[in-house]
């Protein structure tokens, strides 16, 4: 009997301990750090920024087909992992306008991530990110840089935004 007891102790600790999913709808998103790298003479050339993603009820992610409204080309929601871009100018950081856009839109470093829906009963779905972005685009030399990001889901649930720190940057 105090075998079956114990049995029943080690069972019950093991299944007690099993991760618990995470069933939250609202995705989260979590910058894990950035790295800067430079070119062969010591200049930056390009920034990459780690971030970590968490969807309880899996609906991240869309298809290539996936345009209907709002996830159409001029839509909104095109984009569901949004990267804003600012630069540090008399002491503030601002949006930065794209000096080779003739409508003077922002620099953006917007993605589309695919569907990560996983199949079977569990749907909820995490997994990290790595952004790879030029240190000057568009012919720009800022000294500091920041980025702001967030996702967005199918069900158009916003992540809270994560920033990193200003990042000086040696041109």
């Amino acid at each position: 009997m105090r075998s079956l007891i114990s049995l029943f102790l080690v069972v019950a600790v093991i299944f007690g301990c099993e991760k618990e999913s995470d069933s939250n709808p609202i995705p989260s998103l979590e910058l894990k750090g950035y790295n800067v790298l430079s070119d062969s003479s010591g200049k930056d050339s390009l920034i990459q920024i780690y971030l970590s993603y968490r969807d309880g009820d899996g609906d991240l992610g869309l298809e290539d087909d996936n345009l209907a409204y709002p996830f159409g080309y001029t839509d909104p929601y095109f984009y569901n992992l949004f990267v804003d871009y600012y630069v540090e100018e008399g002491g503030f950081f601002i949006k930065k306008a794209n000096p080779l856009s003739p409508t003077k839109d922002t620099i953006a470093f917007h993605e589309r991530i695919q569907r990560l829906t996983p199949t079977g009963k569990t749907k909820w779905v995490y997994g990290d990110i790595t952004l790879y972005i030029p240190a000057f685009p568009f012919g720009i030399q800022p000294k500091k840089v920041k980025f702001v990001s967030h996702i967005v889901d199918r069900s158009l649930n916003k992540s809270s935004r994560v920033s990193t720190a200003e990042i000086t940057l040696n041109p």
